[in-house]
């Protein structure tokens, strides 16, 4: 009865929050160790956490439930024929996430995992030069992990996704316009692990992309694509598919993770028809265990999704309302083992963008530019508990 307690609070507090997101509309990553060591774990068996990134990495983990809570510091502006930028009042977000794993045999390991995947939003709501825009989009995921081990190499894992995203856009210009709309969706996520040496695993992982349908939100009949005098935009904005390899590498007391993936964006509906490019991700990480206490270091780069389109309103709608430029992460952290069965955790992200300056004309609106940026630091502490 109590861990039902704790995971129905969890995913409360989950739907309750929306993460302004640092990767596109995507979180770096959702565990404090990952987090750490550059948003990186597609092959790393970080225990009950380490599921949300593949779901074979939790084949040989032990009991265990892991929470952790990020506090998002934002830092995001926007402007218009040149004048000065103009802040965001989103300026801070607080997102938590639950993990729980538990073997069932000496070859099969299940969880269950609440978090919140993914987000973005801003507040112009007294700036009038910026059209008093307001957005937030949010994305819940409740996961339960499957992992089998095939042999001592090789781990499969399965996970079923239940997705509930909301989206919500407000702004004044030539009109008033103020709509918001829910939707959930099933999905699915699959990975595969596998020791080539005591010292070397690699991962593989793949997220399926997740249908998400805000009805009367974004569409070009009467949601806000109208109002921007954009068309053939449906209310669709699909959470795009991901692909990613990791090497995990432990050297006695030391540790270093490379990951690369994908985040395909141009494929997604929604995204695609505002022309966000793909996202390639690279993430490099570094552990030092010293037994009781581990440090963590890391970075992570990308290019940016939003692309000058030449469709001006489009561009002006990704600067205003959906600022996904942030290029950099340098993050570090670590953790101290309290007793054999807890420990406490903390990571600092350092998140950097690029500025968006696409040269954006829309005639009725008297507009001739727009610009935007975001960067962010987070911070994030977490409790493991093994039973």
């Amino acid at each position: 009865m109590t861990k039902k307690i704790v995971l129905s609070a969890i995913a409360a507090s989950v739907m309750a929050t929306s993460a302004m997101a640092t990767n596109g509309a995507t979180m770096l990553s959702y565990g404090t160790k990952d987090k750490a060591m550059g948003g990186t774990g597609i092959a790393s068996a970080n225990g009950a956490v380490s599921a949300i990134m593949n779901p074979a990495m939790i084949a040989d983990a032990k009991e265990e439930v892991s929470a952790n809570v990020t506090y998002m510091m934002i830092d995001v502006t926007a402007t218009r024929d040149g004048a000065a930028p103009k802040s965001s009042e989103t300026d801070t977000s607080i997102v938590p996430t639950i993990a729980y794993v538990k073997p069932i045999n000496k070859k099969l390991t299940v969880g269950l995992d609440i978090y919140g995947a993914a987000g973005m939003g801003v507040d112009y709501g007294t700036e009038s030069t910026i059209f008093k825009m307001k957005s937030e989009l949010a994305i819940l995921k409740v996961t339960a992990p499957i992992a089998y081990k095939i042999n001592d190499k090789l781990a499969l894992g399965f996970t079923p996704v239940f997705a509930s995203g909301s989206l919500a856009m407000s702004y004044f210009a030539s009109a008033a316009f103020d709509k918001s709309a829910t939707d959930t969706a099933f999905s699915y996520e699959i990975g595969a692990g596998y020791k080539a040496t005591k010292e070397l695993t690699v991962g593989l992982a793949y997220k399926a992309p997740i249908s998400l349908t805000y009805d009367g939100v974004l569409n070009s009949t009467d949601g806000a694509a109208k109002q921007f005098f954009v068309s053939n935009i449906t209310d669709e904005l699909e959470q795009p598919a991901e692909y990613g390899l990791g090497v995990t590498y432990t050297m006695g007391k030391s540790t270093i993770n490379l990951d690369y993936k994908t985040i395909a964006w141009s494929s997604a509906a929604g995204y695609g028809d505002f022309k966000w490019d793909d996202q390639n991700i690279i993430g490099l990480g570094y552990e030092y265990n010293a037994g009781t206490w581990t440090a963590r270091a890391g970075y992570s780069s990308t290019n940016t999704p939003l692309t000058d389109s030449t469709t001006n309103a489009i561009d002006a709608l990704n600067a205003f309302g959906f600022p996904a430029v942030i290029k950099s992460h340098m993050t570090f952290g670590g953790s101290y083992d309290v007793s054999k069965k807890t420990t406490v955790e903390a990571a600092v992200v350092l998140a950097s963008g690029e500025d968006y300056t696409p040269e954006s004309a829309i005639g009725a609106f008297g507009v001739t530019s727009t610009a935007s940026s975001n960067d962010q630091t987070n911070v994030t502490i977490g409790v493991n508990y093994k039973f």
